[in-house]
């Protein structure tokens, strides 16, 4: 639409030009208006396609301000739901374990919004990079030490022992200012221009802050849960495939990843609810946690599930990713602090891009 308005507006200074060259004049103060009406819709979409495109890339990605969307709500996921669905006996039994890796992809820059109207702008500094370019840098990052924990150059990586196959190594694409990536980083590429390198220190409070007590969280070994579960009487039929009534002895299916193999007996059914128990006799299983494989057997009324864990073992939990900082008889301690908190990190930069806005 954009462009036949364009083409519209051409064609007819073009004739009014030929015909009437005393109106020359007007009808250009014309079209200068009518161009800062396409810029200024081009510049809108441009906001908006950079909000959906652009994705926090390496390990450079920053936390929300002040606080770890990442670390554990008020009411712990990991520990002991009151109601499940069947063999869901503990939140953490129903997740596949997850050996999470932090240096992650970079994501793909922001292409823009094309405007089918050409505008030309002559910029002050064009190889410059300033607040709201779009900027295309290589980076390695490390710590203190030199060990290098991040970067868009894959050779570099494989150097460093770091390259893995979950992730494409090319350069980082982003709009400066936007504040998608910590902030030391940005700041840093403020100012260079094309072609150019520099190394930067980042200090903890230009990088990921400083370690927060809160996020620091203990989880129980040996997980209780009564063997009396409930589930809609809806996800009965679906999960077991009858209909549900008193005293009717089943299994829950091996298709799930949450079945222990053990027979289950309905204690009553109301209109929406069917309440069940688990009778394992004796029995014991194996069901899969973050922490990988655990032992689960039955005890009195209830169902036990011990638990494994690794100091360093990082995971993937319904609060995000975290690292297992301490384990003892009890307790197994997780931090979900990010990984890099509280840490100086040294950046290599080079600058091999600017598009101006």
């Amino acid at each position: 639409m954009e462009e036949e308005n364009s083409v519209a507006i051409e064609e007819k200074v073009e004739k009014e030009d030929i015909a009437f060259e005393a109106d020359q004049e007007v009808e250009a103060k014309e079209d200068i208006k009518d161009t800062k009406g396409v810029k200024k819709k081009a510049k809108k979409k441009k906001k908006h396609t950079k909000k959906k495109t652009e994705k926090d890339a390496g390990t450079v990605a920053k936390e929300a301000e002040g606080k770890n969307d990442s670390g554990p709500r008020e009411e712990e996921e990991l520990g002991i739901p009151k109601e499940v669905i069947f063999g869901a006996i503990i939140v953490i039994a129903v997740l596949a374990a997850v050996a999470l890796t932090f240096n992650q992809a970079p994501a793909a820059g922001p292409q823009g919004a094309s405007p089918t109207t050409t505008i030309s702008k002559v910029f002050e500094n064009p190889d410059m990079a300033e607040m709201e370019d779009i900027v295309t840098v290589d980076y390695i990052g490390s710590f203190e030490n030199g060990t290098v924990f991040d970067t868009s150059l894959g050779d570099t990586a494989e150097e460093a022992g770091i390259k893995t196959s979950v992730r494409e190594y090319k350069p980082l694409m982003f709009t400066l200012g936007y504040g998608g990536l910590i902030k030391g980083f940005e700041s840093s590429i403020k100012g260079m221009r094309i072609g150019e390198e520099k190394e930067v220190t980042i200090p903890p409070e230009d990088a990921y802050g400083f370690p927060r007590g809160e996020l620091v969280r203990p989880v129980p070994k040996h997980q209780i849960s009564s063997a009396t579960q409930n589930v809609s009487i809806e996800r009965f039929k679906q999960e077991i495939g009858q209909e549900p009534k008193v005293g009717l002895i089943f299994n829950v299916p091996e298709s799930t990843d949450y079945s222990l193999d053990w027979p289950v007996e309905i204690l009553s059914v109301d209109e929406e609810t069917v309440i069940f128990q688990y009778k394992p006799d004796g029995a014991e299983a194996n069901i899969t946690t973050v922490f990988g494989p655990a032992r689960v057997y039955g005890e009195g009324d209830n169902i036990v599930i011990d638990i494994n864990a690794r100091v360093g073992q990082k995971i993937m939990t319904l609060n995000g990713p975290a690292e297992v900082v301490k384990v003892d008889d009890e307790n197994i301690t997780i931090d979900f602090n990010h990984p890099l908190t509280g840490k100086t990190l040294k950046f290599w930069l080079k600058l091999l891009d600017v598009t101006k806005q």
